[in-house]
């Protein structure tokens, strides 16, 4: 796996009171951490050039020497899981002792503000209040030193906008109080995981409010794709980059947006070299991630968003974090955009068929927990429910139904149009109603609601006013009226099928 010079410099940890040569941490080691099980264990830190240092956990042990700018790395082999306390002790110059240590799954929890959304926002929150403290559950809540709200940084901000300073925080067992203040999609997760999987579960939460998906891909990634590099090269200068993100950091930065040096969280490649890239030594079981926003029309009527863009864009995202793990097939689940009053039925169609062309990835269907006024809808449950439910199915092989009707192919026959779904067991509509969603388009490019009609794993569709329809589509509005589920009850997915 890579290591560089950029990471070095990006996991320094200043430590009160102990001298430049001491044995030093990044923050991803610490009290009440968890390490992934059946991988290697890397452990890495700083030192005084050539002085020897001694880890040990578990009954192993392994030994560097730090090299002339005072990196060392050892790697332990693999473990277990188990959900018995350990140390593990460093010992140089000084020695370092990470307190309750456990081996379980961890998944790293990013994105833009929806992942970022506390658990004590949430709609269950007060249900679950006198139930979340569970030590088999550990939070590291990577908490932003200059959150990008709407308003110009300080200069104390604008100083943390730089990688290595961006992000702070550490390990906390899952209780009352850091459950509240961690992310919401993230904690229903880990909850369905540790309780179905029966292993500790470890989750990093490094989400920053209305980030673009640039921002989370490496500088260098980007600069290697022309088409990409044509909109992220001048970021602040392009219109063709989110304009949101733009705006907002333009106000954030105030006098300084004119300096290249300034770095600012929606950068391309900031948060990745600040958040993603620190961590890349450091084994994981896969990835959840909710974001798009930023990336998707900001409003009903906005038609200018590039899908073809946001496609190659979320598949580079994918493909740079996994060659940053060493892991091709690194599991990467996402959510798809819910209803909301904002043009997003191309973005979720993207989302879709990034699903089919990209191996080892989930998508959690969320077109019915949405808010159509609210960017920010507080249902997070079904999504952390959903996102597990993949993860379940995909990642740990358990034999669970883990996703909403999905659509195969369709074509016409006779005076109807067939859609074929897949994962359409007990194919229904909730409640009992008629099937709702559906539309066909004529040969002048009219869009004509129709009734449809389900049978087995088919769906049946017909518009008197269409006779010879070139493409049926599903759930396409911002807040659409589709009602299809299985037998679970998860939620068919928006499309659009040319035919």
């Amino acid at each position: 796996m890579r290591i560089c010079v950029n990471v070095i410099i990006l996991m320094v940890v200043t430590l009160a009171g102990v001298s430049a040569g001491a044995v030093r941490l990044p923050d991803i080691f610490g009290d009440h951490m968890v390490v992934q099980r059946d991988e290697e264990l890397k452990v890495w830190g700083w030192a005084e050039h050539g002085e020897d240092v001694r880890v040990s956990f578990k009954g192993k042990v392994a030994k560097d020497t730090a090299d002339a700018a005072g990196r060392w790395l050892v790697d332990l082999g693999k473990y277990e899981a188990s959900c018995e306390p350990a140390e593990l002790k460093v010992e140089g110059e000084n020695t370092v002792v990470v307190k309750d240590v456990l081996v379980g799954d961890v998944w790293v929890c990013s994105g833009q503000s929806n992942m970022y959304f506390p658990l004590k926002r949430s709609a269950n929150y007060e249900a679950l209040k006198g139930s979340l403290d569970n030590k088999m559950i550990r939070l590291m809540r990577m908490v932003p030193g200059a959150y990008p709200s709407g308003r110009q940084f300080s200069d104390e901000e604008l100083a943390k906008c730089v990688p290595v300073e961006y992000y702070e925080g550490g390990w906390e067992r899952c209780s009352e109080e850091a459950a509240a203040e961690f992310s919401a999609v993230a904690y229903y997760f880990g909850a369905e995981i540790e309780r179905h999987v029966g292993v500790p579960v470890g989750l990093v939460q490094n989400a920053v409010g209305g980030a673009p998906a640039e921002a989370f891909v490496s500088e260098g990634t980007l600069a290697e794709d022309e088409v990409l590099w044509d909109v992220c090269g001048d970021w602040l200068g392009s219109e063709e980059y989110a304009p949101w993100c733009r705006g907002r950091a333009k106000l954030n930065l105030g006098d300084t947006a004119g300096d290249a040096e300034q770095g600012h969280p929606f950068k391309p490649g900031f948060l990745f070299e600040a958040g993603i890239e620190p961590l890349t030594d450091f084994a994981v079981k896969g990835v959840i991630w909710y974001q798009g926003e930023s990336n998707a029309p900001l409003t009903v009527v906005d038609e200018s968003t590039d899908m073809v863009y946001n496609k190659r864009l979320l598949k580079t995202l994918i493909g740079d974090w996994r060659r940053a793990w060493g892991d091709s097939d690194l599991p990467f689940l996402y959510v798809q955009l819910p209803n909301m009053n904002r043009r997003w039925m191309e973005f979720r169609q993207m989302q879709l068929e990034v699903l089919r062309e990209v191996p080892g990835v989930g998508m959690a269907v969320s077109i019915d927990v949405g808010d159509r006024r609210d960017v920010h809808p507080r249902n997070k449950r079904p999504v952390g429910r959903r996102l597990a439910l993949i993860a379940r199915a995909k990642v740990y092989g358990q034999d669970v139904v883990y996703s909403g009707p999905l659509p195969v192919d369709a074509v016409v026959e006779g005076a109807e149009v067939a859609v074929k779904l897949e994962h359409a067991e007990a194919l229904q509509v909730r409640s009992g109603e008629k099937v709702r969603g559906f539309e066909l388009v004529d040969s002048a490019g009219r869009w004509h609601e129709a009734e449809a009609r389900i049978k087995s794993d088919k769906v049946f569709v017909l518009s008197d006013e269409v006779e010879e329809p070139s493409a049926v589509r599903y759930s396409w509005a911002p807040n659409p009226e589709g009602n299809v589920v299985n037998g679970e009850g998860l939620p068919m997915s928006p499309f659009i099928i040319s035919l």
